[in-house]
């Protein structure tokens, strides 16, 4: 019993000098500069994303192509027309 009122007296007394020694502006440095990589990686992953969506593909070219025919036939007010019109402006057609 006295060991462990000893050995519990030595870390009291201990601990509050070895909690000074711990680099914690290094710590706090480091997972700062973790955090702003992942979130730097993880806009590029997306922006490329982003970027490789944006190509139109045949089908769209060709839909695209032919919205002027679709909108004569159905009228510039139709929902279909509408949308059509909003994707190929999405595209970049």
């Amino acid at each position: 019993m006295r060991t462990m009122s000893c050995a519990i007296a030595l870390l009291a007394i201990a601990a509050p000098g070895y909690g000074q020694d711990l680099p914690t502006t290094q710590v706090e440095d480091h997972g700062r500069v973790v955090l702003q990589d992942s979130t730097t990686r993880a806009l590029l992953r997306n922006s490329r994303a982003r970027q490789a969506q944006r190509r139109p593909t045949p089908a769209q070219i060709s839909a695209c192509a032919s919205k002027a025919q679709f909108r004569a036939k159905f009228g510039a007010n139709h929902p279909k027309v509408q949308r059509l019109y909003e994707l190929c402006r999405g595209v970049g057609l």
